[in-house]
């Protein structure tokens, strides 16, 4: 509880969460800039997270946390760290943090473009689609609640991609990689995926983490199976983590 106490006033820092919920709203309207036509903030989310400007959200969600391994190493307080606590510990604060921080980054940016986009088009307007969450929602967005069960999905994506990185950087410290690592992932975790598993949508990330799609056509599993598969990346990624700290520091 020490590191996870210290770990969330780190991340939580004003500034950080600030920049990061920004760059996710830039990066929303960045990939609406060309669109002329806005009639509703549900058709604008839409069609921003399917443009690739959207994929910047992802390296924004990593601001708030997802270098603090890197900045571990960087500034020598790696050592310290360790040796106040086990590398268990440490490994499971930074995970647990890179979720939350990413999670909340996320949903501040994704609020902040619908309610700016809500202050001249309406939430939704009539129409007829296929959206698994609406029919969930019965056919309403119900104002920001389905923005925010959106935002909580794509955040769990970029928490992977911020852990990801965040053991990437352990093996090879550059910062401008480490920036940059959850932008490339998610693109080629989109195209690899897609090209691996074309006729599999349960396997494609963009597909997963969106819950628009009911991708097993059953609404409980295609809800579970992105938190289940979430999940279980993390402990991977915890697992690879902790060997590598053990193998380099001993501790």
């Amino acid at each position: 509880m020490i590191y996870i106490k210290s770990d969330l006033k780190r991340a939580f820092q004003i500034k950080r969460v600030c920049a990061g919920g920004l760059g996710v709203t830039f990066a929303m309207f960045f990939s609406i800039y060309r669109m002329t036509d806005v009639t509703s903030v549900y058709r604008a989310y839409v069609d921003a997270i399917y443009f690739i400007p959207f994929m910047l959200s992802m390296t924004f969600c990593a601001i708030p946390f997802g270098g603090s391994v890197n900045e571990d190493v960087e500034h020598k307080f790696l050592n310290m760290l360790l040796l106040r606590e086990s590398t268990i510990k440490y490994v499971v604060s930074k995970v647990i943090v890179m979720y939350i921080s990413a999670i909340v980054t996320m949903m501040v940016g994704v609020l902040i473009f619908a309610i700016l986009i809500h202050c001249k088009v309406p939430w939704e307007e009539a129409m007829f689609t296929e959206d698994a969450m609406l029919n969930i929602l019965g056919g309403s967005t119900h104002g920001v609640v389905y923005f925010i069960i959106h935002s909580v999905f794509m955040g769990l994506l970029a928490a992977n991609l911020s852990i990801l990185s965040a053991v990437f950087s352990l093996f090879w410290p550059n910062k401008l990689l480490q920036i940059s690592m959850p932008f490339l992932l998610y693109y080629l975790l989109i195209y690899y995926s897609g090209e691996l598993f074309p006729g599999l949508p349960q396997l494609n990330i963009q597909f997963m983490f969106n819950p628009s799609y009911d991708t097993w056509n059953n609404e409980k599993m295609s809800f579970l199976f992105p938190l289940i598969f979430s999940g279980f990346v993390a402990i991977v990624m915890g697992i690879c983590m902790y060997k590598q700290l053990r193998r380099k520091y001993g501790k």
